[in-house]
């Protein structure tokens, strides 16, 4: 992330991006409505806001707190969380 922190919202935002596009879950492809993922977003953001950052263990440590483990956030998607994440704080 950039130097000076993004604010709550467009960290909440980028996640929700992330989230939805990564669909780890597959529950959004089988329609579900578009906050079905909103606690695990809200918690992600949080915790993003207060580390100023984000990595591979801190999407994974939130999905399995909310999905249990072994969940179906691979490490592969946790990267690709984060890689969506970090580019959109940084647009």
């Amino acid at each position: 992330m950039r130097d000076s922190a993004p604010r709550p919202e467009r960290v909440r935002s980028a996640v929700k991006a992330a989230i939805d596009a990564v669909d780890v879950e597959g529950l959004l492809e089988g329609g579900a409505p578009e906050d079905e993922y909103a606690p695990e977003i809200q918690d992600l953001a949080g915790r993003i806001v207060a580390a100023g950052g984000v990595d591979r263990d801190l999407v994974r440590q939130v999905w399995s707190h909310w999905f249990g483990t072994p969940s179906r956030m691979t490490e592969e998607k946790a990267d690709e969380v984060v890689r969506l994440v970090e580019r959109r704080l940084a647009g």
